[in-house]
């Protein structure tokens, strides 16, 4: 069973992670009713963390903030991927190449699969990368392959996301729900111990009826800690090349 790494979700990325591990979980621990009632209780910080943070689940603007997540999603891998093109494009002049070539690494600075992390890292991380495109010397690159059209999109795409989000935001939180800083420690701590008895039960008890519930349990975990394992290595290369490029000067 691989390592939930819980400590470093944001809080979208949580509360992402454990509305796809809870039912799966519960299914595993249905006969356990002390069990049962960690899973019970994590799905109800799972209620209190949307809460605290302003939005009641059901939300009527659910559906658009998704909606906006995707078109902006859309627009920026279209951008990366012409960049991207450009720089590789037997037909086009040693400029347009070179062109596309420094655009390509401006995406790859800020993360050419950003577009996969939580909501609130991607906003930081496509604001950082707007930033540099709005620079002089990539507005120029822009201008050279045509894209400028595209990152306007982009931009535009990004300021939507920011608008229903902060609407989000606006709502009061629902009395009662507890701070932040109580219900996320609660939830990671009860997601790990879950977690951790799953891969007990892998490794003492493992039977016909669990398999298939410890296989799906660990595809997901999987699937949430690629893009950690990823941002933790881009974010150990960007702090070095920072330390080398200090020490050069």
């Amino acid at each position: 069973m691989d390592t939930l790494m819980t400590s470093h979700l944001a809080n979208e990325e949580l509360t992402a992670a454990a509305e796809r591990i809870l039912p799966v979980l519960g299914g595993l621990y249905g006969g356990d009713p002390v069990l049962l009632a960690i899973v019970k209780a994590s799905e109800g910080d799972v209620a209190w963390i949307h809460q605290a943070a302003g939005r009641e689940l059901g939300s009527d603007l659910t559906d658009p903030i998704q909606l906006a997540d995707e078109t902006r999603d859309n627009a920026f891998t279209t951008l990366r991927d012409f960049a991207g093109i450009w720089a590789k494009n037997g037909a086009a002049n040693a400029a347009q190449r070179e062109a596309g070539g420094r655009l390509r690494a401006v995406f790859a600075k800020h993360g050419n699969s950003l577009h996969r992390t939580g909501y609130t890292v991607e906003s930081g991380l496509m604001g950082a990368l707007l930033a540099d495109l709005g620079s002089e010397s990539s507005r120029r690159d822009l201008e050279t392959l045509g894209l400028t059209a595209s990152c306007q999109r982009l931009v535009a795409a990004q300021a939507e996301f920011e608008r229903l989000w902060g609407q989000k935001f606006a709502r009061p939180a629902e009395a009662g729900a507890p701070p932040l800083r109580e219900s996320v420690p609660a939830l990671k701590r009860r997601l790990n111990l879950l977690v951790d008895v799953a891969a007990e039960v892998e490794r003492l008890n493992p039977s016909t009826e669990t398999s298939e519930l410890l296989a799906k349990l660990n595809e997901i975990i999987k699937d949430l800690t690629a893009p950690v394992q990823a941002r933790q290595t881009r974010e150990a290369k960007e702090a070095e090349a920072e330390a080398k490029a200090a020490g050069a000067n």
